[in-house]
This record gives C-alpha cells, sequence and structure tokens, in this order.
C-alpha cells in the first residue's frame, strides 16, 4: 500500500504515519516525503491483515495538524 502526501504550504514537509490493527497502533513513522509505502514485509511483520492508517502533517505554526484516517 502507498500513501501519497500534499505538502500543504509549509516551509518544512514532514508528516506522521501511524498503522492500527484492531485500534492498537503497530508501526509508527515520521516521514519528510510526500510518500509512503507500507510493504508486504512489514505488514507482514506488524501482523495487519487489514486495518487502519493515520496521517497528519507537521505545521511549524500549529504543531501536529488534523488527523487524516483510510481502512486498507
Amino acid at each position: 500500500m502507498t500513501i501519497a502526501l500534499d505538502q500543504l504550504g509549509e516551509e518544512v514537509e514532514r508528516y506522521r504515519v501511524q498503522v492500527l490493527a484492531g485500534g492498537v497502533v503497530v508501526r509508527a513513522v515520521e516521514v519528510s516525503t510526500s510518500g509512503w509505502t507500507y510493504t508486504a514485509a512489514m505488514r507482514a511483520a506488524d501482523g495487519t491483515g487489514a486495518g487502519t492508517v493515520r496521517v497528519s502533517q507537521l505545521s511549524m505554526r500549529v504543531g501536529w495538524g488534523a488527523v487524516a484516517e483510510a481502512a486498507f
């Protein structure tokens, strides 16, 4: 699964990505590019078949922004 992210006018591009299985965070990463891939190897290591991914963008003015969430 690949996630494409849009930089929203910030000086620094930084995102927090969380993967949840059964409502529990099984992987959390911070990335500085506008994409992230949740590989088959990561899914196997995390034991996730289906789950949820959450993404938020860091704002230098207000901190972490609103969370976008999608099921997979």
